[in-house]
């Protein structure tokens, strides 16, 4: 008989780079979903394997909830086919009792500790820090709760942004506490001590039965070996068998037009014109009977969202597609899985955000204090609108304006046919609000709450396929050269921050030290200088 291991290490994402780039090395390593769900398949065949370690390791991290929900699912699947699942980590806080509650039992580190201090969400705002370096910025938006430029646009939480977070956060609450304490059998109450600030040690978190035992993942491992058990190295994982395929189909990142990209700044961005290929690779394949789109963006650009959009849509029109979605699909990350005949989302996935926002920033004033002056010959009285050097007029903030409105009005209706509603309806519940999975379902945004594996089986069933073998693509191909590069890389990025392609055109139009200081003012921006949801 034999036992497997389970390691949960580095920042949750759904699939490897999608990007050819040392940049998407450079970030550190990776917890891959798709690899998680292949070898969790791998332990549930095997009869022979009884024991599983969920082995947390210090550097595993989701960006949010839904990322911890779909590992959750996925543990919850192994306890439910008979696996002993035991779950191990140094030290214990929400995200450790939260995937623990899923398992057989539970260890600590004999010097570690145990807390539970909830969630919380932080704003910044650079509006003051902006208007001290006299820039401005001018924010042209669609949707109250439409939030993407209030950094600029306002100082403080404002209560629309406030309402769609505190029912976010709400719903987080209730997921953590919901199963947390059902799933180690703890009261409510204890929750709330912890809550308050109670921390335990190790022995204490033992003794109050927060976990089983206290022991070292070594001292584990030695006692596994003297019951005979041996190692499964969960080699040839791999979801299904079979000539009928069924494609899990990615899109993790930004939403850009052009060519997939990825900088040191704005990290990992899909381009329409690579991603189109794919798309049409999977209509033409035969062998392929149905597909299952993995999403996690948060939105980008309109134009390539709509392009992508249509893709899907003919995708559908030639072999079923349904939807899932992983930590984040809004605005136009919500776009794409529009034309879905099923959508699926974790009860915490963050969606919707239909919506338009475009942003328009002026340096003029901080050139001018610098000692920076500049021309411009123009044909076309409006011909540099948007320019930094200089501010919007009135008529140029309307032209915007009215873009925004267009590009506003698709989205609704796009989502409306989709969905099968009017467009009065999906304005109702558009406005650019920001939907936890569990509300969205309950307005109607997504069809079901479930994880990927729960989308597979669905259109398994629906294809009436006993036997599927299942893919996942995109696929990119590396030469031996650059997967040693790429296995060994480790750059240090600047910044940290999201400021996109656009922001780096922006300021190369600008003197050296005046986009110098426009960086240090402006750190973690997203600035397109056209529409983008």
């Amino acid at each position: 008989m034999k036992y497997a291991v389970l390691s949960l290490d580095g920042i949750y994402r759904e699939t490897a780079p999608l990007v050819r780039s040392l940049f998407a090395a450079g970030r550190g390593p990776a917890f891959r979903h798709d690899a998680f769900l292949a070898r969790v398949e791998r332990i549930l065949r095997d009869k022979r394997i009884l024991r599983v370690l969920v082995d947390h390791k210090v550097g595993f991290h989701a960006r949010h909830l839904a990322g911890l929900e779909a590992v959750r699912r996925e543990l919850d699947r192994l306890k439910a086919g008979d696996k002993e699942v035991v779950y191990y980590a140094r030290s214990y806080a929400a995200a450790e009792l939260y995937l623990a509650s899923a398992c057989s039992w539970s260890v600590i580190h004999p010097l570690g500790s145990l807390e539970f201090l909830g969630l919380s969400h932080s704003f910044v705002f650079l509006k003051g820090l902006l208007k001290k370096h006299k820039i401005e910025a001018d924010v042209i938006r669609r949707g109250r709760y439409k939030s993407a430029g209030d950094p600029f646009r306002v100082d403080s939480i404002d209560r629309h942004n406030r309402e769609q977070y505190e029912r976010i956060l709400d719903n987080g609450m209730d997921e953590l506490r919901e199963k947390i304490s059902g799933g180690l059998a703890k009261r409510r109450e204890d929750l709330d001590a912890l809550l308050e600030g109670r921390a335990l040690s190790a022995a204490e978190a033992v003794e109050e039965k927060w976990v089983r035992r206290s022991a070292t993942r070594e001292d584990l491992l030695e006692e596994w070996k003297k019951e005979k058990l041996g190692r499964d190295p969960l080699k040839g994982a791999r979801i299904g068998r079979g000539r009928k395929r069924i494609a899990v189909l990615f899109f993790e990142g930004l939403i850009i037009d052009g060519a997939s990209r990825v900088d040191p700044l704005s990290g990992q961005a899909i381009g329409a014109d690579s991603y189109l290929p794919v798309i049409e690779h999977l209509v033409k394949r035969r062998s392929v009977k149905g597909v299952v789109f993995r999403i996690n963006s948060p939105g980008g650009s309109s134009v390539a969202s709509q392009e992508i959009g249509e893709a899907i849509r003919r995708l559908a029109a030639k072999k079923p597609v349904v939807v899932s979605m992983g930590e984040v699909a809004g605005s136009g990350g919500y776009w794409i899985a529009a034309p879905a005949e099923r959508i699926f989302a974790e009860r915490t996935t963050l969606t919707g955000s239909i919506g338009v926002i475009s942003m328009v920033f002026s340096a003029d004033g901080l050139l001018a204090e610098r000692g920076v002056t500049a021309g411009t010959l123009r044909r076309g009285e409006h011909a540099d609108a948007g320019s930094p050097l200089r501010r919007l007029t009135a008529k140029e903030r309307s032209m915007f304006d009215a873009r925004v409105e267009r590009v506003y009005r698709a989205f609704v209706e796009t989502v409306a046919a989709s969905r099968k509603r009017s467009s009065e309806e999906i304005r109702k519940i558009a406005e650019g609000r920001v939907w936890a999975g569990e509300d969205a379902l309950g307005v109607g945004l997504v069809d079901e709450v479930g994880g990927l594996s729960d989308a597979i089986e669905h259109l398994k069933k629906k294809l009436a396929l006993k036997k599927a073998r299942i893919e996942f693509h995109p696929r990119l191909r590396y030469s031996l050269f650059e997967r040693l590069v790429l296995r060994n890389a480790r750059l240090e990025l600047p910044l940290g921050g999201a400021i996109s392609e656009a922001a780096f055109g922006l300021l190369a139009e600008l003197p050296r030290e005046a986009a110098a200081v426009m960086l240090e003012a402006m750190p973690r921006i997203e600035l397109f200088r056209k529409e983008f949801l």
